[in-house]
């Protein structure tokens, strides 16, 4: 295969979703081809869509070293030091390639993002202002305009900005996507509803691979047997004290990152973020006993030296940037497939459960747009419901089953009553009160997550009870939860 072939093949692999795969494949030509600057771009980009963002950082730098002058990777360098919260050298990169080219759009898009992420939305839109004085939007741009219209309570003029691109098949799905997802949010803001209902419901619709209930409830139904009470009171542990760790766990937009934020204020605690440690650790494990071996099967041939090993392994990682804290906290929510291995590795370990209205946060989870591939339940309100319901019921199986400390924290409560939730939270913690933890907006701590703007101002209580507004449109989201709504409106 040619050079130029290779690069194609690799390039398709990575936006086919198949990363680790492409990560791979770049490493088997670059052993050969070290100086390939394209196979070194498309390496580091591989690399950031799989979190690695400092070895991401190392690939580009090396391309650029190789071709100084190409918009393309400044960009993707740029865009890697934004999503590992490195803002102000984002913004670095994306002003040396809008100085070789003034209307290159991803740096442009990029660079207001970067700039809405820090909470500056009028620099945002003076960027996408110097941008339009060189020419007609392209859809990006339409995209971040209308956000920064949104974000500065000017929803008509959102509204207008993406007009011209509502029916536009022609444009890449993701496109289409950002762009319905964008006047769903204008709709939203200017509370009509009904539009952005249709908006959002639009938007999903494009979305590519369906959720499957079956699949997942066949995992669930692996974990729970895997982990069952015979099972648990029989699997070893490692040697490893994990008294340090704490791990934040629950569904996207459950109030985790308000939480978080707020540990992290404390001078002896430090937040790690979504960390992608201990699921990489977990998939490198079968790997290693059987490449065809999903987790949680063979989960109880590991013995205590193995997790030793491994545990020692996570706790390396995730103490590098922590100084003298005496509580890591990771925020990968996800975790809580692995609540009972978590108890084998990091004996002394905590969970925080984060839990919010079922309604409120599978609203919230369908209104956002995941990147492609993740959490594929948000794309409808029928999988949405029905994944809550099977993430209730794991839950509740690792409480009847697991000796570790779980706290479950509700966003509702948070909000209302902010300094007994902190209260709550740093005493499960083992940590003594800190007034700063009660103003965790003023940290200038990046986050790296869609909740980023909740923690850049003081605690608001507009997203508590949201799905009332929404009425009966959202009637198919309360059939599918069922009892998991009065279930939980009963503990408040």
């Amino acid at each position: 295969m040619t050079r130029s072939g290779q690069v194609k093949a690799v390039a398709a692999l990575l936006y086919s979703g198949q990363v680790h795969e492409a990560i791979e494949a770049c490493e088997t030509v670059l052993s050969q081809y070290p100086k390939d600057d394209q196979m070194l771009a498309i390496h580091g980009q591989a690399l950031a869509q799989a979190r690695r963002h400092g070895d991401a950082i190392g690939s580009l730098l090396k391309a650029i070293r190789i071709e100084p002058r190409q918009c393309e990777y400044l960009t993707l360098l740029g865009e890697t030091y934004m999503n590992s919260g490195r803002f102000h050298e984002a913004l670095v990169q994306f002003d040396k390639a809008l100085k070789l080219r003034g209307d290159y759009d991803p740096a442009v898009a990029d660079k207001a993002n970067t700039y809405l992420r820090m909470g500056k939305p009028k620099k945002a839109g003076r960027t996408i202002d110097q941008r339009l004085a060189l020419g007609p939007a392209t859809p990006p741009i339409a995209v971040l305009q209308a956000r920064v219209f949104t974000k500065l309570e000017d929803a008509e003029s959102a509204i207008d900005a993406l007009a011209p691109w509502l029916e536009s098949p022609q444009l890449p799905v993701e496109n289409q996507r950002s762009i319905h997802f964008a006047l769903g949010d204008a709709h939203d803001k200017a509370k009509h509803y009904s539009d952005a209902f249709d908006a959002y419901q639009r938007a999903n619709a494009l979305a590519g691979q369906r959720w499957n209930l079956q699949e997942q409830e066949q995992l669930f139904t692996l974990i729970t047997k895997a982990y069952g009470q015979s099972m648990m009171n029989a699997l070893p542990t490692s040697r490893t004290d994990g008294s340090a760790h704490v791990f934040i766990v629950g569904m996207p937009r459950c109030g985790s990152t308000l939480t978080e934020q707020l540990i992290h204020c404390h001078p002896d605690a430090h937040g790690i973020g979504e960390s992608e440690c201990l699921p990489q650790l977990i998939q490198a494990i079968h790997q290693e006993q059987d490449a065809d071996l999903v987790w949680p099967n063979g989960a109880s041939e590991i013995n205590a030296d193995r997790l030793t090993t491994i545990a020692e392994h996570y706790v390396t990682h995730t103490v590098i940037h922590a100084g003298k804290a005496r509580r890591i906290i990771d925020k990968q929510l996800g975790n809580y497939l692995f609540i009972g291995l978590i108890q084998q590795l990091l004996p002394g370990a905590r969970i925080i459960h984060c839990q919010r209205h079922p309604m409120d946060m599978c609203l919230s989870g369908w209104t956002k747009q995941f990147p492609p591939g993740t959490n594929a339940w948000a794309d409808d309100l029928d999988s949405a419901g029905q994944m809550y319901q099977l993430y209730d019921r794991l839950m509740n199986h690792w409480r009847d089953v697991c000796s570790i400390p779980i706290l479950d924290i509700r966003y509702e409560d948070l909000v209302m009553d902010l300094e007994g939730s902190a209260r709550s939270i740093l005493e499960f913690c083992d940590l003594p009160w800190h007034p700063a933890c009660l103003r965790f907006w003023e940290n200038k701590r990046a986050t790296l997550t869609l909740s980023n703007d909740q923690v850049r101002q003081p605690l608001y209580q507009s997203a508590k009870g949201r799905h009332a507004a929404w009425g009966g449109l959202l009637d198919p989201l309360r059939t599918a939860l069922g009892d998991s709504i009065p279930h939980y409106e009963a503990h408040c």
